[in-house]
């Protein structure tokens, strides 16, 4: 692993760009977990998620991306696809180093501000796996969807327990989008004890090692990704900040407002 990815990857921790599943606590543990994956999830490379979304394309967070993956081999039903390009938008920044430091107010202003979504072309069509459809309308508040992830996990009494994202267990959640606008949908972590709580009976919120994982909704029997999870919004000092804990609110790319610049981009790339 290079420095750089190094220093990237602890940038991103920092940042709270590059979060797993964590749970309810008075819930049993084993409700979360999957005995196999979606067809549709990617594992990328060193950590986070992507979605296949075409026969050659898989859909994630430009912050996953922490070096040039071209010509590494991913995993999708069972087979290996090489990446033959990364497509990052436009609008997209890494994070500032000194943005990382002292109190988060400037954080998360750069955050609100920044393009989270990357495309990524794989060489040869993906046969074995139906790609998911994108969700096209605006209509995204108060819809429950479903995500899934691999990383550290825990509960919102707990927060992000680090130490257990190198066990790499899949987990589920769910939750319901409580505000959207331009790039970004907004979730909210609901205790489940606390009273009028709305929380979900699978409720559960994003965690280290899941940036990139796409959050599902089920209409009329079709599957669509409607986001794909990204960073928690927290104001205070960064060295005090605890990811997943209850009432913690959380943004996913908004695919909706993405829909145009995902098809330029496919429509566009080059063959080979």
């Amino acid at each position: 692993m290079t420095t750089k990815l190094i220093f990237l990857i602890t940038l991103l921790a920092l940042s709270t760009t590059s979060f797993a599943v964590i749970t309810r606590h008075d819930k049993p543990k084993e409700q979360f977990l999957l005995s196999s994956q979606p067809d549709y999830l990617v594992d990328l490379p060193y950590e986070g998620h992507g979605v296949l979304i075409d026969a050659s394309w898989v859909l994630t967070v430009a912050h996953t991306i922490f070096e040039d993956y071209r010509g590494v081999k991913i995993k999708i039903g069972g087979q290996d696809y090489e990446i033959q390009q990364v497509v990052l938008h436009s609008g997209y920044q890494n994070v500032p180093k000194e943005l990382v430091q002292g109190h988060s107010e400037k954080l998360m202003a750069f955050q609100l501000a920044n393009k989270d979504i990357a495309l990524i072309k794989l060489s040869s069509p993906v046969t074995v796996v139906k790609p998911i459809q994108l969700y096209d309308k605006k209509d995204e508040i108060n819809k429950v969807f479903q995500f899934s992830g691999k990383g550290a996990t825990g509960t919102g009494l707990t927060g992000d327990i680090k130490t257990t994202k190198q066990d790499k267990i899949l987990r589920r959640g769910e939750n319901k989008v409580t505000k959207s606008g331009n790039q970004w949908l907004v979730y909210q972590f609901d205790r489940p004890d606390a009273e009028f709580s709305a929380a979900l009976p699978l409720e559960a919120m994003q965690g280290s090692g899941d940036s990139g994982a796409p959050a599902i909704v089920e209409i009329d029997g079709q599957q669509y990704v409607i986001g794909l999870m990204s960073w928690q919004y927290w104001l205070g000092e960064i060295s005090e900040f605890k990811s997943g804990l209850y009432q913690r609110q959380a943004y996913a790319s908004r695919v909706s407002f993405y829909i145009p610049w995902i098809k330029n981009v496919m429509e566009n790339a080059p063959s080979k």
